[in-house]
């Protein structure tokens, strides 16, 4: 969050009491990192989720039911209410204002939604198709938030020829407290054996969800299209480790390497890194009236290079910040906003039409109040005007020179 990942907790891997409340930061810009306050209680294979500004720690093993939050701008923890049953190997996502703990070892179904502004705990419709002898999800399956909808990819069982594993890919709506089920990861052995996944926004790169297991697996979904490929594989083999995105490029941080913990920091590139074209918003309604002062508020959806504007499909000029159109003359007009990133990629604003009137005829924004002052104010002026000329009239027949 805010441009830094944090690692914290785990295990020194395969000994006994050996959980740890480690919380470190690091700074993608600098590669550095920075040791901040431990988490109270220590433990592993916890749930970890962002929403609004805090970090949210739940389960795992060592106390399994327990719900830390970690505020990284005052890098203080605080207690919240803990989960109604413990368990660990949780998948954490947040999406519409709550939190979503699903699966986990021992009972895979269970799937808890947490408030945070009331701080309490609901039981929401289980994740299915959860069932048989051979099951692993507890220990591997991974979970995204997409579009404000969850996908919950997880080995649910094996078939019983060469095919290897049965993955499933179930979405939840969490606005319908429903699931369904969508394209599953390519099955073939050795398996895939989701563990973690990841998000890239579409901003730096396309939008997919990306899925990584411990046999060196990298596979990539298409939600839009509903299917999956295959991406470059990591090395060296690993598993237990934790995955971030920033700036849409991958970082794969810790786990277990041959029976003991290790210090890894891989960084991934996604498909299509930096094709991305820049999204260009000017804050202005379609076909309205402005004055010949007015300004218009230009957005970008990442950090850009250059912008310029057209304005009636003329020659770009360049700008910096919002743009202020002066002497455009009275009628109807159009301005098409460019922005250009580091990587020469250029994104176009639609054509905002507008009409300009003349400045006495329209009042800016900040004198909305002018015509409405002057209409409550003219009656009372001229009762007051009256009122004076009567009395005046009255004393001058009483008083005639």
């Amino acid at each position: 969050m805010d441009g830094k990942i944090y690692a914290i907790g785990g295990r020194i891997y395969m000994h006994s009491g050996d959980l740890v409340g480690t919380n470190e930061m690091y700074d993608p810009t600098t590669n550095n990192w920075t040791t901040k306050a431990p988490m109270p209680t220590p433990r592993a294979l916890f749930g970890t989720v962002v929403y609004e500004g805090k970090i949210y720690c739940i389960g795992g093993e060592g106390d399994g039911n327990i719900t830390e939050v970690y505020d990284p701008a005052t890098d203080t923890w605080e207690t919240k209410a803990p989960m109604p049953s413990a368990r660990s190997d949780v998948e954490v996502n947040a999406a519409h204002g709550k939190i979503y703990v699903m699966g986990g070892e021992p009972d895979q179904t269970l799937n808890y939604a947490y408030d945070p502004t009331a701080d309490n705990w609901t039981v929401k419709s289980p994740v299915p198709n959860i069932a048989g002898e051979y099951n692993r999800a507890e220990t591997s399956a991974a979970s995204v938030t997409f579009d404000g909808k969850i996908y919950w990819i997880g080995i649910v069982g094996f078939y019983d020829d060469s095919r290897g594993m049965l993955i499933l890919n179930q979405v939840y709506n969490p606005q319908s407290d429903s699931w369904s089920k969508r394209a599953s990861p390519p099955n073939q052995l050795p398996g895939p054996l989701p563990e973690m996944a990841a998000v890239t926004t579409g901003v730096w790169a396309p939008k997919r969800i990306y899925v990584y297991g411990p046999n060196h697996t990298n596979y990539v979904y298409d939600p839009a299209t509903d299917k999956w490929t295959f991406a470059k594989r990591m090395e060296p083999t690993h598993s237990e480790f934790g995955v971030a995105v920033i700036d849409d490029k991958i970082y794969v941080i810790g786990g277990a390497y041959f029976y003991t913990a290790c210090e890894l920091n891989l960084q991934f590139t996604p498909f299509g890194y930096g094709t991305m074209a820049p999204v260009v918003s000017v804050v202005s309604q379609q076909n309205a009236t402005y004055t010949t002062s007015d300004t218009l508020a230009v957005s970008t959806n990442k950090q850009v290079n250059s912008m310029a504007y057209s304005l009636d499909r003329g020659n770009n000029v360049t700008f910096s910040g919002n743009i202020t159109l002066t002497g455009v003359p009275v009628g109807q007009h159009n301005v098409t906003v460019y922005a250009k990133d580091a990587f020469g990629n250029v994104g176009a604003s639609d054509p905002i039409n507008f009409t300009v009137q003349q400045e006495a005829s329209f009042p800016t924004i900040k004198q909305w109040w002018v015509p409405i002052v002057l209409a409550a104010a003219i009656p009372a002026i001229l009762g007051i005007a009256v009122a004076c000329l009567s009395i005046y009239f009255k004393r001058h027949r009483q008083n005639p020179a």
